[in-house]
């Protein structure tokens, strides 16, 4: 990967942390963990889970996989699996997690105008978020 695609990427995954969590948030700035159930300050003790590790690439930055997840359940507990699955279900159904199964074992790689593209738009919902959560 190149040296700017790779700096960018991290650019990438900051803004993306943040829009997820924030979308999220009630109007308190406040979310639920998707696999313990506990509320917390989006920008405190939130992180954004992914379902399907982040190491696969084609479904890193889709929306459906990737939720509020407390840094507990999300760093030291391994993601919870078990729960995060359970969530997945009763929130999306099976479809879609054969669906991300699927897309995670392609061959995906983005490129800096797919990034700068993303950004772009997640720091617009940001942006907008701030506005009408008061966040």
């Amino acid at each position: 990967m190149a040296k700017n695609l790779r700096k960018y990427m991290k650019t990438a995954d900051g803004v993306f942390s943040r829009y997820i969590r924030m979308k999220d948030a009630d109007q308190y700035g406040r979310c639920k963990c998707v696999t313990c159930g506990k509320m917390s300050v989006w920008n405190d003790k939130m992180d954004a889970g992914h379902f399907i590790s982040r190491k696969d690439w084609p479904t890193r930055f889709d929306t459906r996989n990737v939720h509020p997840q407390c840094s507990y359940c999300n760093r030291y507990c391994e993601g919870k699996i078990p729960e995060y699955y359970q969530y997945m279900e009763d929130r999306y159904g099976r479809e879609v997690i054969d669906d991300l199964i699927a897309k995670a074992r392609l061959v995906k790689q983005y490129t800096l105008e797919d990034l700068k593209g993303w950004v772009k738009e997640w720091r617009a919902e940001i942006r907008k978020f701030r506005t009408v959560k008061s966040l």
